[in-house]
């Protein structure tokens, strides 16, 4: 939860987020502060209304168009299947409109679009970065690994393939970045709120095994003016 918060909380003040305060509000936010069940809608199991206000809340409704760093939410659209890249209106739209997976959020329609989860079709959007200007992409990929042996019933099956297709998706996408970032994460479910701290350190360790790399590559950059 916390990803999502940090990314534009940073591009609107224009100064990186605290690590500190991103593990604080990765660590405080409840399951059932996000996780508001629509009976009125057969397009996903939450409304998506309740992550709208918490993202909201923290970013004080701010529009993306007034944000000191140059920032874009990646999502795609459900009709059409193209990647849709937002980079203005209020913040906490283009960010409900960018978690929404599908069968879990209800679609956030914007600009008369349905929209769903950028990961579709774009799990690891360096292009997307390139095109906005940026010469050093620094990026972090925590699409998981099929790590599956058992496919006796249908839903590992389906989840095994659609884990197969995002990694590669995820692996073709990382040739274009200069410096990737892989927290061992694969023995974790995304969506399970008691593995927080552990999923935080995986990150912390793995952004430490590239940083002489990064850092190398920030004073080749700097040399060269």
């Amino acid at each position: 939860m916390s990803s999502p918060l940090a990314s534009p909380w940073s591009a609107a003040s224009g100064s990186p987020m605290p690590c500190k305060e991103i593990e604080e509000v990765a660590l405080r936010i409840r399951e059932v502060d996000v996780a508001d069940f629509s009976s009125a809608s057969k397009r996903g199991m939450l409304a998506g209304d309740a992550l709208w206000r918490v993202v909201n809340d923290y970013l004080k409704g701010a529009r993306i168009e007034s944000f000191k760093t140059r920032y874009a939410a990646v999502t795609t659209d459900l009709k059409t299947g193209e990647l849709q890249v937002l980079r203005q209106g209020p913040a906490a739209d283009a960010v409900r409109a960018s978690c929404s997976i599908p069968g879990v959020f209800v679609p956030r329609e914007m600009g008369g679009r349905e929209l769903v989860d950028g990961g579709l079709v774009s799990p690891l959007p360096v292009r997307v970065t390139r095109q906005m200007g940026c010469d050093l992409v620094l990026a972090v990929d925590v699409a998981t690994r099929p790590r599956r042996s058992d496919f006796s019933g249908l839903y590992e099956v389906i989840l095994q393939s659609f884990e197969i297709m995002g990694r590669a998706l995820a692996d073709q996408e990382g040739t274009g970045a200069d410096v990737i970032v892989r927290p061992d994460t694969g023995q974790y479910a995304s969506s399970d709120f008691n593995v927080r701290k552990e999923m935080i350190q995986a990150g912390y360790e793995a952004m430490q095994r590239q940083m002489p790399d990064l850092m190398r590559r920030v004073e080749q950059r700097t040399r060269r003016g």
